[in-house]
């Protein structure tokens, strides 16, 4: 301690003459304090003479650099045994509220703090090759050093391989620091090049990884936002929201400045992902995911509000599979209640019409309904490739939500726009339940709309159809595109009509009579077997299913059971993915079929260039 005294007493007479590097002997002095501290061995008078010297640099004038260095020299001074008078303060005994008082005089300082600790900004080097200047807090707020420190490392991510690399290359060279928060859970860099997205009120989100290598986001939010990251952990953490379609939670720590959530490293957002995957199928796949991630939060005992569906708000993972993220605004329903009544919140151009409309905006009432329509604007947003159903300007948006002007011309498949219709009614007492959306035709597959064709020819306004009325067969005729089925019997083989139909020519040819047609196919299951109705006849059974629909024919049975009943997958449905990487969720089963296939996103570099766009 003697040789540690002279060279610090040697340093601070350095520290007054404008000709020495400062900087370096800040450096030199955090190193000597550092390896000395906790120990009884300080003389109380030069505790205090180095208090008194540094002080003077903790002015704006100087660099982020040298206050940096000045704050770490005196988390390592306090720790000793006779901490002295600092910045003119009475002697305290608990070092963390002297620390407390001095954060007052490093406002606007982008420094990383733990339990009343700073690290070392990035930019600090290792004081040798591969030796890292690696900081977190102990249990009673202690600052402790790990070095030869090689971060663990499990690649995963295809898009954010070669920004790990980079960095995992450069913490080994002891070119970066590494952050710990969180007694060790989680590392990252707080650095520019790491960070993947930003949010409002100052959140970022950083490249991390977990205390066993395994790659992760850290949203990173100021504790004046500290209770939105603390709902977002608090519904995260509940078992039931463990599930393939919603974004998992890793990890949580917090210091004095901010809190830290760790979740589930993804590719993209879905705005970004529309952009570069035009397959309809794979679209398709991404609505179907996201409906079974609503599903999660909208079937517990007390439902789950998410409040906050955006395109920046559904997650693509490595998988290709779409998860909801972004809990923050998030609500649970009161026992027995249906409607939770809070301030106005959400994103604008994103909110159900009955939360615009309410004139007291600190009692807006939101339901499950209110998620189903915000849901219905994402679905067509997804398959039209990035439209909004309530206009094309921003301006425009909240106008013609809430009264009820839309418009569905860039979805051309039928049973979409029936779907997309229904979620986005104007009156929420109209709008389907996230599990009727689930079972809406427009995810069948072809067995089963071949066998709602058959049901329908079974019902008895179809099997009267010689003496039907001329009113209702019009009806059928125009819903079904203006006669675009007469003359159906010229697109089966001759021989089968001669089979069924004799000479008795009994079945006309108008959109009942096809009905009924197929309805009698299957007493000759040989010749049906071999053709594909729905390809022969493009878009009937959906035109069918809209006029049976508006019949009221959909809600009585048989067909009502098939309406209500969920497919335990969609047919012919590929959804994108990657081969199989480490630390995967190869064992949750997938709600739909996957092919193995790896899909392209925008550069790590191109995503990062529009970082500015992006909201959390």
């Amino acid at each position: 301690m003697e040789q540690a005294s002279a060279k610090i007493t040697l340093l601070l007479g350095q520290l007054s003459q404008e000709q020495f590097d400062r900087k370096g002997i800040l450096k030199e002095l955090f190193m000597i304090t550092r390896t000395t501290k906790s120990t009884t061995g300080w003389d109380p008078k030069l505790n205090v003479e180095v208090c008194k010297t540094i002080a003077l640099f903790v002015s704006q004038d100087y660099s982020d650099d040298i206050r940096a260095l000045i704050y770490n020299i005196y988390t390592n001074v306090l720790s000793v045994e006779h901490a002295g008078k600092i910045l003119e303060m009475r002697i305290l005994k608990d070092p963390e509220e002297v620390l407390r008082r001095l954060t007052d005089h490093f406002n606007k300082l982008t420094l990383e703090c733990g339990n009343g600790l700073a690290f070392a900004r990035s930019e600090n080097k290792a004081d040798t090759q591969g030796r890292l200047k690696e900081h977190t807090a102990g249990p009673h707020g202690e600052s402790t050093q790990t070095t030869d420190y090689k971060p663990k490392w499990l690649p995963n991510s295809l898009k954010w391989k070669e920004t790990y690399q980079e960095l995992v290359s450069s913490v080994k060279e002891g070119k970066l620091t590494l952050t710990i928060i969180g007694n060790g859970s989680m590392k990252y860099v707080n650095k520019d090049e790491f960070r993947i997205a930003m949010g409002k009120n100052g959140t970022e989100v950083f490249l991390g990884l977990r205390d066993d290598g395994t790659e992760i986001a850290i949203k990173k939010m100021t504790r004046c936002n500290y209770e939105v990251l603390k709902n977002e952990e608090g519904f995260l953490r509940l078992p039931e929201l463990d599930y393939s379609s919603i974004v998992r939670y890793m990890a949580f720590a917090e210091d004095e400045n901010f809190g830290y959530l760790g979740l589930q490293l993804c590719e993209c957002t879905l705005e970004e992902y529309i952009k570069t995957h035009g397959d309809d199928g794979q679209r398709k796949t991404v609505v179907f995911q996201v409906l079974k991630g609503l599903r999660v939060l909208h079937c517990q005992d007390r439902p789950i509000l998410h409040r906050d569906l955006k395109p920046q708000n559904v997650l693509i993972d490595v998988n290709g599979r779409a998860r909801l993220a972004d809990f923050g605004i998030s609500r649970r329903l009161p026992k027995d209640q249906t409607t939770y009544r809070t301030g106005k919140d959400g994103t604008r151009c994103w909110m159900a019409k009955e939360t615009l409309s309410e004139k007291d905006e600190t009692k807006i009432p939101y339901k499950s309904s209110s998620d189903i329509q915000v849901a219905g604007m994402l679905i067509y947003y997804i398959l039209s490739r990035g439209h909004h159903p309530f206009g094309e300007e921003s301006f425009e948006f909240e106008y013609n939500i809430v009264k009820g002007i839309y418009a569905l011309e860039h979805v051309q498949d039928v049973l979409a726009k029936d779907l997309i219709k229904w979620m986005i009614d104007a009156e929420p007492e109209k709008r389907p339940k996230v599990e009727e959306c689930l079972n809406h035709a427009f995810f069948w597959n072809p067995y089963r709309k071949v066998e709602y064709l058959k049901k329908i020819g079974d019902r008895k306004e179809v099997e009267r159809y010689k003496d039907a009325d001329q009113e209702f067969i019009s009806s059928l005729d125009k819903c079904a595109g203006d006669g675009a089925f007469n003359g159906w019997k010229h697109t089966f083989p001759p021989e089968l009509m001669e089979k069924m139909e004799g000479k008795k020519k009994c079945y006309p040819e108008n959109t009942l009579g096809l009905l009924r047609f197929i309805r009698n196919l299957h007493h000759h299951a040989k010749e049906a077997a071999e053709m594909d109705l729905l390809m022969m006849f493009p878009n009937l059974m959906e035109y069918v299913y809209i006029f049976a629909k508006s019949k009221g024919w959909n809600y009585e049975t048989p067909l009502m059971e098939m309406c209500r009943t969920e497919l335990p997958q969609i047919y012919g449905i590929t959804t994108i993915v990657a081969s199989t990487p480490k630390n995967s969720e190869a064992d949750v089963p997938l709600s739909v079929q996957e092919s193995p296939r790896i899909f392209t996103l925008p550069t790590a570099n191109e995503h990062l260039a529009g970082l500015r766009r992006f909201s959390i």
